[in-house]
């Protein structure tokens, strides 16, 4: 049993009701999933679709970059080892936030100039991934952040991104609001202070 197989059986023993096919599609971009560092996840995306995934971005920050995927799945086409937890010194934060804000420009524009299957995962598919996607989603909609990690988690219940992502994600999505002139979204994250 995969390592993604046991967080998700221990979810489903705490009462998150996901099942082992709890891929994510996105309902604006529907050629846009998100799961799980997982050879089943690819598969469902490609009954979905009907066709193999032709992008796959991976956020995994472990070393053994390929644990899970068999020789069939090619590559990632895009490799950016965001970590679990970024730390705590300002200068790695900042660091970090930086290249979070990096992935999500270039994956809003992957997902935009690409109708073909874009699968994007971390390990487990319930932080750095959904964090990212979220926020990606949410540029290239023009919704919030919150708004699109809502619908994500009613879909995928456990998407969950710590604090730390969370509020980038919020951050990175109220400063393209700004420069396009849009008013800003409220942000739940921002008023508890996360």
């Amino acid at each position: 049993m995969s390592w993604y197989r046991v967080v998700l059986a221990q979810a489903q023993g705490q009462g998150f009701g996901v099942s082992p096919d709890a891929v994510y599609q996105s309902p604006e971009f529907p050629h846009v999933f998100l799961g799980a560092a997982d050879e089943a996840d690819i598969q469902t995306v490609e009954k979905i679709t009907g066709r193999p995934v032709c992008i796959r971005v991976d956020l995994r920050s472990e070393s053994n970059k390929e644990r899970n995927f068999p020789a069939g799945i090619k590559p990632p086409q895009m490799r950016v080892p965001l970590p679990d937890e970024p730390g705590q010194e300002p200068a790695t934060m900042e660091y970090w936030r930086n290249e979070f804000e990096a992935t999500v420009n270039q994956l809003a524009e992957i997902i935009a100039s690409n109708d073909c299957p874009i699968y994007v995962h971390c390990s487990a598919g319930m932080n750095r991934s959904v964090a990212t996607l979220s926020a990606a989603l949410a540029k290239l909609t023009g919704r919030g952040f919150t708004d699109v990690l809502k619908e994500m988690k009613e879909l995928r219940p456990m998407s969950h991104p710590n604090a730390v992502y969370r509020s980038w994600g919020e951050q990175v999505t109220q400063e393209n609001r700004q420069e396009e002139g849009l008013p800003q979204a409220h942000s739940p994250v921002q008023s508890l202070g996360l």
